[in-house]
């Protein structure tokens, strides 16, 4: 069995693609409505995803984000790096824009091992 660690504050839902990121911020747990936002995913973007967390006007935020192909990992590492909680699931987990989880697999992962993981088992 599983223990999920739900976030208590901010919870920014990362749609990964290719070539672009779609955002949904829930301010708060159990949010009904999200503020979303779409940048490009690559490094240009990500500082755009940045400033935009930062006018949001939220303070601590956990990324959630599935682990689609390799495009996740730079977005994943950027935020990190810049001190947002990052949880990176794998693909048979999912998550709804007002922080409620679903677990399925209940597994997560990280780069390197300096992401934080979604569950411990």
């Amino acid at each position: 069995m599983c223990e999920l660690s739900l976030p208590s504050g901010a919870v920014l839902g990362i749609d990964v693609g290719k070539t672009s990121l779609h955002l949904h911020l829930a301010k708060e747990p159990g949010q009904e409505r999200a503020e979303r936002h779409q940048v490009v995913n690559d490094l240009h973007g990500f500082g755009v995803l940045r400033r935009w967390l930062e006018s949001q006007d939220v303070g601590e935020v956990d990324a959630i984000m599935e682990a689609t192909g390799p495009y996740w990992k730079q977005v994943a590492q950027f935020l990190h790096e810049h001190g947002y909680t990052v949880r990176v699931v794998r693909g048979c987990q999912g998550f709804g824009v007002n922080g409620l989880l679903t677990s399925r697999g209940c597994q997560g992962f990280g780069v390197n091992g300096l992401l934080t993981s979604l569950a411990s088992c």
